[in-house]
């Protein structure tokens, strides 16, 4: 899009806008949204945009699993990263020119019926 500079948005300022919509919203969970951000801009934080690729999405969950979280707190986090991203994207102008593919962690242990 002419006139948009995508390379020029940090993680930092999408971030920002996320936790300014859950504000707006007046959402309860955001203490669980704060702190999600806290933990994605420990990785992401003063990078552009662009540079959050689905590579280093991977490099951040193995970094998180290296330090023992479950699968549903790095999913809570991948979750938040993911709507910072949708958010961007539905912006006018839109802020980013595509969404970073997040995969979700599964649960290891599957119990199947007998």
């Amino acid at each position: 899009m002419p006139g948009i500079y995508f390379d020029k948005v940090t993680f930092d300022e999408l971030a920002e806008d996320y936790l300014k919509d859950y504000r707006i919203n007046n959402r309860d969970t955001i203490a669980k949204a704060v702190r999600s951000v806290r933990y994605l801009t420990e990785e992401f934080g003063g990078a552009r945009a662009t540079d959050v690729t689905t590579d280093k999405i991977k490099n951040y969950i193995e970094k998180r699993m290296e330090k023992g979280l479950s699968n549903a707190s790095i999913n809570c986090e991948l979750a938040a990263l993911k709507r910072i991203f949708h958010l961007a994207s539905e912006c006018t102008p839109p802020r980013v020119s595509m969404i970073p593919y997040v995969l979700f962690q599964t649960n290891q242990v599957k119990k199947g019926v007998s």
